[in-house]
């Protein structure tokens, strides 16, 4: 798999280097600087924030001196359920926008997000995003509210890990999860208590009880501590792997000069590389890490992963009367789905 996610990544990584090493030469004498905020939704000193800041230091380093980012932990600025509303109204100039926030606001936000049991892997995120065109009838949405649709990238798979083994449907009943998107509305619908909470509150919920399960990227169970209040990890992965994804102010974008708004475009690849990379190192050291935290890996049954599967269908043929557009989205991924045999 590592061989083919070097085909998607090393072409497009090897143009932004370039692009970015000619150091903007037409109008580098400029002095202007151009400041941008990046609100992250993630927590200083995880895996994913500190691979967002590398990206940050990188782009401001090879600019010329005239774009400065400076990234914000979540909600610092804005709470994360406004970041769109923030983008457009140029308060923020780049952000962390996983499109399961918005749904109510940007249905095709839903299908960025990605819905259980549809994509099995990171290399298949990149070809269903990139080959297949997934990301166009996305931007198309973004760019009505004001927002450029930046990227997306294949992190590692969303899991679910609880205070108590969760095997059997009947175990679901009743179960006190934090879940996002349509992942929640699912989980609802099998018959969960479906609880909505930033990431920087989730502990001291688990801690708590407030909540007895997490369903989210697997390198959270790492860099929020979760294992040390939610020792059961269900297998499989309720979705192969996330997807996130960045948005910029269309605002901010239109005011730099043509060369600098030429040179971010460029970089969108660099972004996807490196956040992807080091997801995939995070994850492996939260499964060589289980036995360290006593924490062990509960196999899911069948009729829980059938319930699953099912209510992921359901809702995504529900998108194709909404509109033209989500209709396309949803030809482009079952045609995905079939090309990889996960439909027949």
């Amino acid at each position: 798999m590592k061989r083919q996610l070097v085909k998607y990544w090393l072409p497009p990584v090897l143009a932004s280097l370039f692009v970015a090493l000619l150091a903007l030469p037409l109008e580098a004498a400029q002095t202007k600087v151009y400041e941008w905020k990046f609100q992250t939704n993630k927590t200083p000193g995880s895996s994913m924030y500190n691979a967002e800041k590398w990206w940050v230091d990188w782009v401001n380093a090879h600019s010329s001196g005239r774009l400065k980012i400076t990234l914000y932990p979540a909600g610092q600025i804005v709470k994360v359920d406004d970041y769109i509303n923030a983008l457009r109204g140029n308060l923020i100039q780049i952000a962390t926008t996983w499109g399961g926030y918005y749904t109510g606001y940007i249905p095709e936000g839903g299908l960025q997000a990605g819905l259980p049991m549809i994509v099995r892997s990171r290399t298949d995120v990149q070809y269903l995003f990139y080959d297949l065109g997934l990301i166009e009838p996305i931007r198309e949405a973004f760019a009505e509210k004001g927002v450029h649709f930046y990227a997306i990238n294949s992190l590692g798979p969303i899991m679910l890990w609880s205070k108590r083994p969760i095997k059997t449907l009947a175990d679901f009943k009743g179960f006190k999860v934090r879940a996002s998107g349509d992942v929640a509305k699912i989980f609802g619908t099998i018959g969960a208590s479906v609880v909505s909470l930033p990431h920087e509150e989730s502990f001291t919920a688990l801690q708590l009880g407030t909540i007895e399960g997490y369903a989210t990227p697997i390198g959270h169970y790492k860099d929020l501590k979760h294992y040390e209040v939610a020792k059961y990890l269900m297998t499989p992965a309720i979705q192969g792997a996330s997807i996130d994804a960045w948005s910029i102010s269309r605002k901010a974008l239109d005011e730099l000069p043509a060369d600098l708004r030429a040179y971010v475009l460029s970089q969108e690849p660099i972004l996807n590389w490196i956040t992807t990379w080091r997801s995939e190192m995070n994850d492996q050291e939260v499964l060589n890490s289980l036995a360290k935290w006593n924490a062990q890996a509960i196999p899911m049954a069948e009729d829980l992963q059938a319930a699953i599967t099912a209510e992921s269908l359901k809702i995504l043929d529900s998108y194709s009367g909404r509109s033209a557009r989500l209709a396309k989205m949803v030809e482009i991924t079952k045609r995905f789905m079939k090309e990889r045999g996960y439909l027949r």
